[in-house]
C-alpha cells in the first residue's frame, strides 16, 4: 500500500510510506490487521530521502459484535 502524511506545519515535509497490510481471521469473529513498512533502504526508489519514511509497525484485534458493529 502507499500513503502519503503532511503535517500542519510548512516546515516538515509530505512523507511517503510504503507498508505491507496483513489481515487474518484469528477465531470465529476476530480479526487481526497488522500494517508493517517496507525499507528502500537509505533513500527511496527514487534516491528521494522523503520516500524512505517509515512508520512503526502497528496494527488492531476486530470483534465482531451482535449489532453488526465490532469493537
Amino acid at each position: 500500500m502507499h500513503a502519503e502524511i503532511q503535517l500542519p506545519s510548512p516546515f516538515v515535509p509530505v512523507r511517503q510510506y510504503r507498508f505491507l497490510r496483513f489481515c487474518k481471521q484469528h477465531a470465529e469473529g476476530v480479526w487481526v490487521v497488522v500494517d508493517a513498512s517496507i525499507d528502500f533502504g537509505r533513500n527511496g526508489p527514487n534516491g528521494n530521502p522523503y520516500m524512505s519514511s517509515k512508520k512503526l509497525p502497528s496494527g488492531c484485534i476486530l470483534q465482531d459484535m451482535s449489532n453488526g458493529f465490532c469493537k
